[in-house]
């Protein structure tokens, strides 16, 4: 299974003519350059007023437009807890990135990244806010952040970042809950198949 996984994808090329240029590998100068990357990832994030960091996953997919700049679409899975445990917010992050890559040409590929993103969540009350119907919301947020890359063989892509994410808190029955902020970082790493 792993000779064919490596056949198909010495086959692609620059110079197949027939395929679309998202689906060619490059090379350039020694270096292979994928133009399409799909994976998973885990980090730790942080809002600005929750009580404490998680942890979180998801799956993103990279399109390398040029050398230097991609595009990633992520989703990602996050709890939290505000006001003294009593509210729990599941939010799934949908964000639409651009990657620049300053030195297209290192093995080992720094980035900068910025992008914007919606963001769903579900507000559970309990404790001392129990008699609260909880809520759906969702909300516009961007985000900004560098972090790095490299393509181990031509398959495996391994990469780590740090985003600092912005979020428009949505308008929620609770008021206590209206003035908390949910602006966050998070540091994420992962891996992904290149193509």
């Amino acid at each position: 299974m792993s000779a064919m996984l490596t056949l198909c994808l010495a086959l692609l090329s620059p110079d197949d003519a027939d395929l679309p240029a998202a689906l060619t590998v490059q090379e350039e100068k020694g270096v292979d350059a994928p133009r399409f990357s799909i994976g998973a990832h885990v980090g730790w994030f942080e809002p600005k007023d929750a009580e404490d960091g998680e942890m979180f996953y998801g799956l993103q997919a990279r399109l390398y437009l040029l050398r230097w700049l991609g595009i990633e679409g992520s989703i990602d899975f996050q709890k939290s807890d505000f006001i003294d445990d009593d509210a729990e917010l599941t939010t799934v992050p949908v964000q639409l990135t651009g990657l620049l890559f300053p030195f297209p040409h290192l093995p080992f590929r720094p980035y900068a990244l910025a992008g914007a993103g919606w963001y769903f969540t579900e507000v559970e009350y309990k404790g001392a806010l129990s008699n609260l119907d909880d809520e759906d919301e969702s909300a516009f947020g961007f985000h900004f952040g560098a972090g790095a890359e490299i393509l181990l063989g031509r398959v495996l892509m391994l990469y780590a970042d740090i985003r600092w994410t912005f979020v428009d808190e949505p308008g929620v029955d609770n008021s206590q809950l209206d003035d908390e902020e949910w602006d966050f970082w998070q540091a994420s790493i992962g891996a992904g198949i290149a193509f």
